[in-house]
């Protein structure tokens, strides 16, 4: 079996998790470079990184946290010339319990966590998608704390509209564990301190099962185009998202 590689990180010095979707193989083609970024929080972005990403075509950014970690950690994107700043916050429940020290009644992986959220999260998920279908220029830069959770599970719905194979899906996943490590050293010890009880350790791994739970239930869902109808996304919607995703 040939090895799936996923796409390296912008070299920017304020993330560690930033990465095109474009390249993967999609059907007859491939998607798009330069339409969606996937990302761990743009909180420490100085001027270079803030003018490379408006020069790599930013315009829209999408800030998937809750309230709580916008107001502990601000994008850098908020107020940059014309880039578009949208919160939609998914799992935002789950982040306050978090950040309060309550652990108990959390899923049991971090899979049965996607799962919920595809079952739960729905009019999120919908709201982020819609924003991405409306944007007609430029590069949509999504993210959340880690850019492996919530943004990889929009970054699954995306990649299967458009074609790309669940194993790719599940590459793109994975590389977040590596790409976030200096990070998720330093988030360990913080949240310990909150949570005594101790953190699921899932929540610092990106392992591939349970991205390939979260395709499971997709696919028992009808994939992702019955999905993104079920939600509430129009035809017109889908199909401006697909061409984001696919046309040259």
């Amino acid at each position: 079996m040939a090895l799936i590689s996923a796409n390296a990180p912008l070299p920017l010095q304020g993330t560690y998790n930033t990465r095109d979707l474009g390249g993967y193989p999609a059907g007859p083609g491939a998607v798009c470079a330069g339409r969606f970024l996937r990302s761990d929080q743009p909180a420490g972005l100085g001027e270079g990184d803030l003018e490379a990403l408006y020069r790599y075509g930013v315009r829209l950014s999408i800030d998937l946290r809750s309230g709580e970690e916008c107001r502990r950690a601000p994008s850098s994107l908020r107020g940059y010339r014309d880039i578009r700043c949208e919160e939609v916050p998914l799992l935002d429940n789950l982040q306050s319990s978090l950040a309060a020290g309550e652990t108990a009644g959390l899923p049991d992986s971090m899979g049965a966590l996607y799962v919920s959220l595809l079952r739960d999260s729905q009019p999120s998920l919908a709201r982020a998608l819609s924003l991405m279908a409306g944007c007609r220029e430029g590069c949509v830069l999504y993210h959340c704390t880690a850019g492996k959770d919530r943004t990889g599970v929009l970054s699954m719905l995306l990649l299967s509209l458009a074609g790309v194979e669940e194993a790719v899906i599940v590459a793109d996943y994975a590389a977040s564990e590596a790409n976030m490590a200096p990070f998720f050293a330093k988030q360990r010890a913080a949240l310990e301190k909150l949570a005594p009880g101790g953190i699921p350790e899932g929540a610092f791994s990106s392992a591939p099962e349970n991205m390939e739970m979260a395709l499971a239930e997709l696919r028992r869902q009808g994939g992702a185009e019955e999905y993104l109808r079920a939600i509430g996304l129009t035809g017109g919607e889908i199909g401006a998202l697909r061409a984001r995703l696919l046309a040259e």
